[in-house]
């Protein structure tokens, strides 16, 4: 069966491409906004772990009243650093947002996790993991899963 070129694209593939083409912001760099990019019903976060200016950054955007994509909230890691890696890989799942970091503590890596009380409510940073020091290897937060209680962390350097 071949597919009809007319079908418009699912809405999270339609909404993600826009948002690419017209909601990049000025602070952002065009080659690395976007490394991660995740949506999850009205949330949309996009990842721009290398700024050569400054520290990594999350951008968070939710459907305004016309029904285009607005910056809602500018998230960095609580201890962010210029050219942190932090945004490289992102998880979210309802109110819960992990924020991978592989590159930072000198490559090691860690993941940032941050919730919300509810879906109007702004982030909050609430507790930092570092990867586990049996590990010898580094990228700890390369990819990340998080499903309800459960985040799963992948670190393919180990």
């Amino acid at each position: 069966m071949t597919p009809d070129m007319t079908t418009p694209l699912p809405r999270s593939r339609t909404l993600l491409f826009a948002t690419f083409l017209l909601a990049l912001p000025l602070s952002a760099q065009e080659p690395n906004f976007g490394r991660a990019a995740v949506i999850d019903g009205d949330d949309l976060l996009v990842g721009q772990p290398v700024n050569w200016y400054g520290p990594g950054t999350v951008y968070a955007y939710r459907p305004g009243p016309d029904g285009a994509w607005i910056e809602e909230a500018l998230l960095t890691a609580p201890d962010s650093s210029r050219m942190d890696d932090f945004g490289a890989s992102l998880a979210l799942d309802g109110d819960r947002l992990a924020v991978g970091a592989p590159r930072k503590r000198d490559g090691v890596g860690v993941v940032y996790l941050f919730e919300r009380a509810s879906s109007r409510a702004g982030w909050s940073s609430v507790a930092v993991l570092e990867a586990p020091e049996t590990a010898d290897g580094r990228g700890f937060g390369t990819a990340l899963l998080l499903e309800g209680d459960e985040l799963f962390v992948g670190s393919p350097a180990v």
